[in-house]
């Protein structure tokens, strides 16, 4: 039986943040700080500090032989 699994990456020519994988918005802090010292979700990531530019891709199947 072939198992299916979707591995997160990150492509490494990434403009944003250069393969690092954090957010270049808000330098992977999830937040900005606004007039006020107000912090604010960041509006590029959502609050993850993940860059926005990573993608769920299949993995290849595996190939295992059951006897």
């Amino acid at each position: 039986m072939s198992q299916f699994t979707a591995c997160v990456t990150h492509p490494a020519h990434c403009p944003g943040c250069a393969g690092s994988g954090t957010c270049w918005v808000c330098l992977g802090t999830g937040y900005l700080v606004g007039t006020l010292e107000q912090r604010t979700d960041c509006h590029r990531c959502n609050g993850t500090g993940d860059c926005p530019e990573r993608q769920s891709v299949p993995a290849v199947p595996s190939q295992s032989v059951m006897s």
